[in-house]
């Protein structure tokens, strides 16, 4: 029981790690090509 916690809690972490990565990526490729214009 405590082990499929602790792998619903890892891949609950993971999407909310992989979700804030790809903002940063939008925000950060966003704010490169305001700076080519």
């Amino acid at each position: 029981m405590e082990l499929n916690l602790v792998r619903v809690l890892s891949e609950l972490s993971g999407q909310i790690f992989e979700t804030s990565f790809l903002d940063v990526l939008n925000i950060e490729g966003k704010r490169l090509i305001r700076d080519k214009e």
